[in-house]
């Protein structure tokens, strides 16, 4: 049984699954879709220390993919990537990401236009706001930056969903969990791996999980 996982869909048409076991490692699985008929190939194990919170998962521009997720019982934020060939899934090295509690609680990953990614996610035992850039070259995760996004708003990464604009910045909707409030976030990147919050407004309250997409 699983209560945690992302679904991407790779450009043969197949669909990889990253999800968590009831182990609960971490594992990936290749769907082949055919009108209504799903076909999966063999399980493959991801990683070998429980994951116990959140993950998310990318396309990278490459055909890669690229995971942040929960890490031991501390919740500390790792990352791998995978590369797909037919059935084949092969994995990377789990890189440490952010070794404090919780931050693996609530993740959200991007693939950036230069094949970065960006993931946001909360930290400590406020569950404030982070983001993590990170490089990918294969199946090697290389962390390049970490900036605090919100550290005054109690909560404010314990739900969270981001998404990238058509403009490049980075839409967070994220919560005030103390105050059951939504609020939403703007963010820029550059290549020079400088991240800026743009703004971070108040938009609704009473409001426990949100999704954010570009439609």
């Amino acid at each position: 049984s699983t209560n945690k996982y992302s679904t991407i869909l790779l450009p043969s048409g197949k669909v990889f699954v990253a999800y968590r076991d009831s182990n609960p490692y971490l594992y990936g699985i290749l769907l082949t879709i055919s009108g209504t008929t799903i076909t999966a190939s063999a399980n493959t194990q991801l990683n070998t220390i429980v994951s116990t919170a959140d993950l998310s998962a990318c396309l990278l521009p490459s055909g890669n993919i690229a995971i942040g997720y929960s890490y031991n019982s501390s919740k500390y934020l790792h990352a791998l990537a995978v590369s797909i060939s037919d059935n084949t899934i092969t994995v990377g090295t789990s890189t440490s990401i952010y070794t404090s509690s919780n931050a693996g609680f609530s993740i959200s990953s991007l693939a950036l236009p230069n094949g970065d990614v960006f993931i946001a996610h909360c930290a400590n035992s406020n569950f404030y706001l982070y983001s993590e850039l990170i490089s990918v070259s294969g199946t090697t995760v290389t962390l390049k930056k970490t900036v605090t996004l919100n550290n005054t708003v109690a909560y404010a990464g314990y739900r969270l969903s981001a998404c990238v604009l058509s403009d490049g910045n980075i839409f967070i909707a994220h919560s005030g969990y103390s105050d059951y409030c939504l609020y939403g976030m703007v963010c820029s990147v550059t290549d020079s791996n400088i991240v800026t919050k743009i703004s971070d407004v108040f938009i609704g309250a009473k409001v426990t999980s949100h999704t954010a997409e570009v439609i």
